[in-house]
């Protein structure tokens, strides 16, 4: 590119986005950069700007409704990784596990995608290695906007002899604090994650872990009260002396026993 035009569309709160024109062979002007303004492209670009927004907003109730109805998480995992493809319209989006004791990324899920961005299934990855392991060591996400340009960090990109990949991004998902996978992005476009788009992929990776979160939370609770009753019935039904026991042992058994109707209260 040797030359091109950009139309700034602002609203209250600043610049929302931009259109440029771009040409490997012509010379744009300031008179281009007028004509553009002429043509009153602002309102139409800030209405194009409010359209992504909701869109970006109704993707992350979906996401963290999917999380919270879904019977496994495995599948509802897939189903994210899909979503985000499409919604961001990117070339490739993959999931990996964390594998903490054997030291490797696990490739868990990749988006539908053409042969020139598929990986293997079952393929691992050392900690130490790719850009994988530069975000679980900087414990934060790395971009990589300019695959392949020496003057450009690369955070150890490994394209795995796929030459059309141009940006690639990794982002770590988090459950307690401690990163438990790897959304690793890639597109045959340069400098695509920057500006909207990666604040955009933050948030809905925020809401995920959310989800993540509540789900185990409830996941939890919901296993604490199947125990507490499985003790209820282990102790008797109707039975003032093993009520009285669990109440007094073990408090959650005897509200278990209440709420379900079983025992006799004292």
């Amino acid at each position: 590119m040797r030359s091109s035009a950009t139309l700034v569309a602002k609203d209250e709160k600043g610049q929302t986005s931009a259109l440029s024109l771009c040409s490997d062979a012509g010379k744009y002007t300031q008179r281009d950069v007028e004509l553009l303004r002429n043509l009153d492209l602002e309102p139409v670009l800030i209405r194009i700007e409010e359209l992504i927004y909701r869109q970006r907003h109704d993707l992350g109730a979906e996401l963290k409704n999917d999380l919270a109805k879904a019977k496994s998480l495995p599948e509802v995992a897939c189903q994210i990784v899909d979503k985000l493809a499409a919604s961001f319209h990117w070339d490739y989006v993959s999931l990996y596990r964390v594998d903490q004791q054997k030291e490797i990324f696990r490739l868990f899920h990749q988006s539908p995608c053409t042969n020139a961005f598929h990986i293997r299934l079952g393929y691992t990855q050392l900690f130490d290695d790719g850009m994988l392991g530069a975000c679980l060591h900087e414990n934060k996400e790395v971009v990589v906007n300019e695959v392949g340009n020496p003057r450009v960090e690369q955070y150890g990109y490994i394209s795995l002899g796929r030459k059309v990949i141009h940006s690639a991004m990794t982002i770590p998902v988090r459950l307690n604090d401690r990163i438990r996978w790897m959304l690793h992005i890639e597109t045959r476009e340069a400098h695509a994650f920057h500006g909207s788009d990666l604040k955009s992929i933050m948030d809905l990776t925020k809401l995920v872990q959310d989800g993540l979160r509540q789900r185990a939370v409830g996941g939890s609770q919901q296993g604490r009260h199947a125990r507490d009753a499985a003790r209820c019935r282990r102790g008797g039904h109707g039975g003032r002396n093993s009520l009285y026991t669990n109440r007094t042992r073990q408090p959650g058994a005897f509200w278990a026993c209440r709420m379900s109707g079983s025992g006799t209260n004292s």
